[in-house]
């Protein structure tokens, strides 16, 4: 399939939060039985249709959170024009780890700016971290955020919008150089076979799951479109 511009994401947080369960939702809508932890790293495309029509490919970038992979996860931090950085809502630990994450990330993309979404996964069940928390760390890092139930028989092509929207605007209209994305010509666009999945879902014009509607100054953070 013809593309015009390449993103190129990483995912990363602690094991076990639910990264490899996010990714296969989110390319196929598709909710993982069984989940094993990522073996270093793990890979998958999608094609989207972003503003003026134009198509997008996203390739991403599924690290192991375990230790003894920790080497080899950083190197996928370079290169990238986005970040998702995942945590688990029934685990504080894996909130409270988060800053650790966002250092070791920012630490190899200096003077990039490259924007992060911030993913509390397992809704669905009970949780010690309040909401005042999140918007605290949230408005701290300067993130965007938002929540999802990996278990629910819900599409989850919307989610990474905020994202894919500050993208956009900060490196696609502002011509800012970014090693994460690749400008593609129709005079030399590569022809792939169809065998990925394509979500139409045009800029702006997402539906937003509950977290974003509920939590007015989280919203300012994530559409900072003008």
């Amino acid at each position: 399939m013809n593309y015009d511009y390449l993103y190129r994401l990483v995912i990363f947080g602690d094991s076990g939060v639910g990264k490899s369960s996010f990714m296969d939702k989110y390319i196929h809508n598709s909710v993982l039985k069984t989940q094993m932890p990522t073996i270093g790293v793990d890979f998958g495309t999608k094609h989207i249709i972003g503003p003026n029509d134009k198509k997008i490919k996203i390739h991403l970038w599924d690290t192991s959170g375990q230790a003894n992979f920790r080497s080899i996860a950083r190197s996928y931090y370079s290169n990238v024009a986005g970040a998702i950085l995942v945590f688990d809502k029934t685990n504080p630990n894996t909130f409270h780890n988060l800053p650790n994450w966002i250092s070791d990330f920012d630490s190899i993309n200096r003077n990039l700016d490259i924007p992060i979404i911030v993913i509390g996964t397992k809704t669905d069940l009970p949780t010690i971290i309040s909401d005042k928390e999140i918007t605290r760390f949230v408005n701290q890092y300067n993130v965007l955020y938002t929540e999802v139930n990996l278990g629910a028989k819900e599409d989850i092509s919307y989610i990474l919008q905020p994202l894919l929207d500050k993208i956009w605007e900060q490196f696609i209209v502002t011509n800012k150089m970014c090693p994460g994305i690749k400008f593609c010509t129709h005079g030399s666009l590569p022809r792939e076979e169809n065998t990925e999945q394509t979500t139409n879902t045009p800029t702006n014009s997402y539906s937003a799951p509950r977290s974003f509607l509920t939590k007015k100054n989280i919203i300012n953070n994530i559409c900072t479109i003008s």
